[in-house]
């Protein structure tokens, strides 16, 4: 009877106190104030080495590096400029297509960069400028745009505006570190029962602590300073060093400022969380949802205005409405009371009130959207309100799907995405967790075989640590789990509150997940929905926070079961030991060294608590490593930018000072030249400026020559290695051109440099020059020719005399590496034997084709990258030739890798005609493929065009279709385009083969009848079109179209048909296997020459009868045959004299053809025999006719009198 008193003393009803100097509330806020200062003090260094490294980041990577970088530059560009978004679809056109995204990221990144001057120089070089820019060698990061040197510090004009979107990103950035920080603090320290606090309750203090140090949350945390300053500082680090986060965090975009939001709306929803456990502990009679606190609803509105602005600043942050009504939910459904065991209308007033927050914010921007975009006056209400709310630009292919099935067919697409890359369910895991975690550089994965793995473990281990924490029910010791009299209520069991909390963490976790699942599930595209970036930049602190508890509440865990373990073992050997009858003093010592020991395992414990305080820093390790992996290789991995400058400056980095122009388009504005340490290469530096736009590429040729004039090295390449061909030069491009020229092994001396310009193209020679440019001279020392990389063996494995070297950038290769198209090879090759001969060649990959060189000089070869080299790998193979030993191949290893990314073809596919037409010796249509010969008005007709280019064109030429028709010549139809829809002539190789399908329209009013199709080239010169003219034996003749047909457009000409015949003789023939036509009959008419034959003719009408379909034009021919068989008249002729020719009869048309036979003069009188057949014009074969072996018919005798 007296227990329940006994207890109720020692727990005293919760009421207000006279605040003790002396209690542990006291204790707890002095002992809380000393860590204030290393809290601020580690968060500053963090977010000093975070901004270190991101600018670092920034630095490094190239102008597009980002994910679509570019599209966000020009949207920034826009505002920045405007002061204003785009308004319509042309101004849309101008930002970008990312312009039709919310912008408060491009709003604010715009703000510092209107204050930045874009007038140039230094002027960007987008790919869409003009079609030259295309002839530039890519890269895999450029997207849009070629980088080149005036990328470098100082940034100015339009490349500062870039850099300063990057410093907004990375500014957001460093604020998501900073809240991450904050929320695992909030986390860490368990806050339940702030308000009491604050209200300096005692009781409420002791209850807060209460909570603390009975949760299961314990295990996040081995000390009370590990749960303020490590497991915050280390979660914060996570994010700060993934590096997803940092690299792509510090490019122009918009993932870190949603990533700040989305982290602010994680803070503001646990910090609800914890307001709302603390007000239901102090409150655990009175059910007190109908009198709400006003902190509680500005937390709400807070909550639902940083899920609008994470709306606002990218779509994806929809994932946060849904959220917000789950969150809420849980934190309702876990601070019920056995007085409202049902959530009260009050939690879903708040919810609502969140929700509204957000939408009014969202709405800013859609109403903007809905008022300027929609179509409802083209598409009506329902679609015209949905196309610029879902599919604004139709970019997008799963958007324009999910517009189609709203709308029920009437907009968007069902269409196959194209370039679908599908995989299964596992590898699309595989893919979202690397590029969650990790960017390539270039090609290359940093640390891709070590760091994924051990942080698949960490997470593993973090995954362990998070269930062991969830299925830890042990009662606490002692009465602390029981403040009040009794039972503790429902909802004061930390178990709940450290549910909540976790399960808010999980659900932050997992919500961005939802639509790149719906997504793959829709599309099954790797591409476009294994995108971890999309799920880290939104769920980065929750991730955080639950990788460190884990890891941390594995590692004690570990430790307290070690503990225990190593306990029990001490105790049952003591055990064993008291049970011997007879113990030595050596056993009786051992037993009290094992109580010893035992004694002192608490403090071991400590020891070691304080050891897995610090191993949390492991993930945050492996990270940095990782991070200065990925810093690292950007300094090698990207290609080099363009050696191309617009800065007017650029000038000055010549030694030597000339401005020559060697033609009217480019001016050699100095050089520079450099004898490499070793004296086996020199180097040339030539500073080039382009004049006027060059129609042809031009190869620089630089030679070595000796005091008596002769070549002694040469070097033969394109300008910039390759990378930056002539045509592409702007006009003020300033060109640095690096020549490398093999000089070891030449006699020492004195030696001279000169310089030519060779056109690449045979329409534009190079112009007159008295001599090469004299450059330089120079002087060499005494170099032996070194040629060891490696030994060409031969056929029979006898190891050659000869070696050789590759070299590349005036480096000798020691291993295999790419080379790009137009880029030089230089090969050294050791010197010959007495009366020896050589012939090199470059095998391509499995054995052909191989190659001679551009260029041989002593013992050096130069090879030049063309377009007609394929991707593969590639050796050398010479041919060694001797009086003593003969002919002998001798074979490399692969000595070089070549990469073609314009996938040219060169091979001559089947043609369906065969056409050979030469336009101006520089394009060849070789022949073609009509898909149909009938069209209807209205509809298409499918063709398929072979060309070949004969010569390096300077100019870009459109393709014209014209549809005529053939009794007028009117056109009905037609159509002009570029090759491949974009693959223009201007990029096509010498005896490249291209083959363009597409489909010719015709006019809906089109008349029925014969057509044909009129096919040429012509380049629009100002506001005029400039045929291209047909040529013949290398002169232009009067003839620009190539003439395809004939083509049926609805029905016959009109009068070319019958349909019936009533011919004077019946014949009812057959002609053709199936058959294709009969020879119905004919009507013969004439005078039998009477009484002359002058100027007599014989006339016969045909009634013909079409069975089926004949694949070709026939035509009809008629002879007139003595008693001998000679044939002394006849007349060939098509059909209807060619208006409807055979190819076009349709089954059970009847066609009447009459021919008309001109008679010599004084034909003899006698009988003549008439005989009739079809052949094909082309080729001379007879239309077989069944049971007549000659495929011809005799109709009649004719009397001739």
């Amino acid at each position: 009877m007296m227990e329940p008193n006994k207890l109720q003393s020692q727990n005293p009803p919760l009421q207000p106190s006279i605040p003790n100097p002396h209690s542990p509330r006291f204790a707890a806020i002095r002992h809380a104030s000393r860590p204030f200062a290393i809290q601020t003090l580690a968060l500053t260094l963090l977010l000093a080495l975070y901004l270190l490294t991101a600018f670092a980041y920034a630095a490094l990577a190239p102008l597009t590096t980002g994910p679509d970088e570019l599209a966000h530059y020009e949207y920034v560009r826009f505002i920045a400029e405007h002061s204003r978004l785009p308004v319509n679809n042309d101004e849309r056109a101008q930002a970008g297509y990312k312009s039709d995204q919310p912008p408060l990221y491009h709003l604010l990144a715009a703000l510092p960069a209107a204050l930045v001057d874009p007038t140039g120089p230094p002027f960007l070089k987008r790919f869409s400028d003009h079609p030259r820019r295309q002839l530039i060698e890519r890269t895999r990061h450029a997207w849009g745009l070629y980088n080149t040197e005036d990328e470098r510090w100082p940034y100015r004009a339009e490349i500062l505006r870039w850099h300063t979107g990057r410093w907004v990103a990375i500014l957001f950035g460093a604020a998501t570190v900073a809240v991450t920080f904050f929320i695992a603090r909030e986390v860490m320290m368990m806050r339940g029962g702030e308000d009491a606090m604050t209200r300096g309750r005692e009781d409420a203090m002791t209850r807060e602590s209460t909570l603390t140090a009975s949760s299961p949350l314990r295990f996040f945390a081995s000390s009370p300073h590990a749960s303020r300053l490590t497991l915050p500082l280390a979660a914060a680090a996570v994010v700060a060093f993934i590096p997803r986060f940092g690299l792509t965090g510090a490019m122009l975009n918009y993932e870190t400022t949603v990533a700040f939001f989305s982290a602010l709306f994680l803070w503001l929803l646990l910090r609800l969380a914890n307001k709302r456990i603390g007000e239901w502990a102090n409150e655990r009679i009175e059910d007190t949802a109908s009198s709400p606190h006003a902190s509680r609803f500005t937390l709400h509105v807070l909550l639902g205005l940083c899920a609008g602005l994470a709306i606002l600043t990218k779509l994806s942050a929809l994932i946060l409405l849904p959220e917000i009504i789950i969150a809420l939910w849980l934190i309702a459904r876990a601070t019920k009371t056995p007085y409202a065991p049902r959530l009260t209308p009050h939690a879903s007033r708040l919810t609502l009130l969140a929700l509204a927050a957000a939408l009014a914010v969202i709405s800013l921007w859609f109403g903007f959207v809905l008022y300027h975009f929609n179509t409802m006056a083209q598409e009506g209400l329902w679609v015209g309100l949905l196309r610029p709310l879902i599919a604004a630009d139709s970019s997008d292919a799963t958007t324009n799907q999910l517009l189609n099935v709203l709308t029920g067919g009437e907009a968007g697409f069902t269409g196959a995405i194209e370039n679908l890359e599908s995989g299964p369910p596992w590898q699309w895991a595989a893919i979202m967790f690397r590029t969650f975690w990790m960017v390539g550089i270039e090609t290359v994965q940093p640390l891709v075989s070590v760091a994924p793995a051990l942080a698949l473990a960490l997470c593993l281990l973090a995954v362990h640590g998070l269930i062991t924490m969830t299925g830890d029910r042990r009662p606490e010791t002692g009465d602390r789990g029981n403040t009040f009299g009794g039972a503790a209520p429902y909802y004061l069991l930390p178990t709940t509150y450290y549910r909540l909390i976790l399960s808010l963490l999980a659900l932050h976790l997992f919500m961005p997940f939802v639509l790149p699942l719906l997504r793959y599930a829709v599309t099954f595209s790797l591409a476009d929905t294994a995108q971890g970036r999309h799920v880290l930049f939104l769920a980065a602190p929750a991730f955080a926070i639950l990788l460190i508890g884990g890891i941390q509440a594995a590692l004690n865990r570990i430790t307290i079961r070690q503990r225990d373990r190593e306990a029990e073992e001490r105790q049952a050997k003591a055990r064993k030991l008291l049970r011997r009858k007879s113990a030595s003093a050596f056993t009786r010592f051992g037993l009290w060294l094992t109580d010893y020991i035992s004694y002192l395992t608490p403090h071991a414990s400590r020891l070691t608590s304080h050891l897995s305080r610090f191993a949390v820093f492991l993930p945050v390790l492996l990270l940095l490593i990782w991070t200065a992996a990925h810093l690292w290789t950007m300094t090698w991995a990207y290609l080099p930018p363009l050696p191309v400058s617009t800065l007017p400056e650029a000038r000055a980095q010549a030694a030597q000072t000339l401005n020559i122009s060697l033609n009217k388009f480019v001016t050699l504005t100095g050089y520079t030249s450099q004898l490499d340490p070793a004296g086996r290469t020199l180097r040339l530096d030539l500073i080039w400026q382009a004049t006027a736009l060059s129609p042809t590429d031009y190869l620089t040729e630089v030679t070595l020559l000796d005091d008596q004039d002769q070549p002694q090295a040469q070097w033969l390449g394109h300008a910039a290695a390759g990378r930056y061909p002539t045509r592409a030069w702007d006009v003020g491009d300033i060109v640095r051109d690096t020549v490398w020229l093999p000089v070891a092994g030449l006699a020492p001396g004195a030696y001279r440099l000169s310089l030519n310009l060779i056109p690449t193209s045979r329409l534009h020679p190079a112009e007159a020059r008295t001599a090469p440019l004299p450059l330089a001279e120079v002087t060499l020392p005494a170099t032996a020719l070194r040629t060891f990389n490696s030994s060409l063996i031969f056929a029979d494995q006898a190891t050659a005399a000869a070696g050789y070297s590759v070299w590349q950038d005036g480096q000798a290769l020691t291993a295999p590496r790419e080379f790009r198209y137009r880029e030089t090879v230089l090969v050294t090759l050791s010197p010959l034997l007495p009366n020896q001969q050589r012939e090199v060649r470059m095998v391509g990959p499995e054995g052909g084709p191989s190659f001679a060189p551009v260029r041989e000089l002593n013992n050096t070869a130069l090879f030049i990258v063309g377009p007609d080299w394929s991707s593969g790998k590639y050796h050398l193979q010479v041919n060694l030739t001797s009086p003593a030993g003969g002919q002998q191949q001798v074979n490399s290893s692969t000595v070089l890798t070549v990469v073609d990314r314009w996938q040219r073809q060169f091979t001559e596919p089947p043609l369906g005609s065969r056409v050979e037409a030469n336009f101006a010796d520089q394009v060849k249509l070789l022949g073609y493929t009509l898909g149909a010969n009938r069209a209807e008005p209205g509809g298409g007709i499918p063709l398929t065009l072979v060309w070949q280019g004969l010569d390096w064109l300077g100019h870009d030429y459109t393709i014209f279709t014209k549809l005529i028709k053939a009794d007028d010549q009117t056109a009905h139809g037609g159509r002009d385009r570029l090759p491949q829809e974009g693959y223009r002539t201007l990029y096509w190789a010498p005896g490249e083969i291209v083959t363009d399908a597409f489909g010719v329209p015709v006019e809906a009013n089109a008349p029925p009848g014969v057509y044909y199709l009129h096919v040429g080239l012509y380049q629009q010169v100002g506001q005029q079109a400039a045929s291209l003219p047909l040529a013949q034996n290398g002169q232009p003749i009067d003839a620009t179209a190539v003439i395809i047909g004939p083509i049926k457009v609805g029905g016959p000409p009109p009068g070319a048909t019958l349909t019936t015949a009533k011919p004077q003789t019946e014949v009812n023939q057959p002609f053709g296997d199936a058959p294709n036509v009969t020879l119905l009959g004919y009507d013969l008419e004439g005078d039998n020459c009477q009484p002359s034959t002058v100027n007599c003719q014989l006339s016969i009408k045909l009634y013909w009868r079409s069975e089926s379909l004949l694949p070709v034009d026939y035509t009809t021919f008629v002879h007139l045959r003595n008693a001998t068989g000679e044939t002394v008249a006849q007349k060939d002729q098509p059909p209807l004299n060619g208006a409807y020719p055979t190819s076009l009869w349709d089954p059970g048309e009847i066609i009447a053809d009459t021919i008309t036979i001109p008679l010599p003069a004084e034909l003899p009188a006698g009988q003549y025999a008439l005989v009739i057949g079809m052949y094909n014009y082309q080729t001379g074969q007879r239309l077989v006719i069944p049971d007549h072996p000659a495929n011809e018919v005799k109709l009649t005798d004719v009397a001739i009198r």
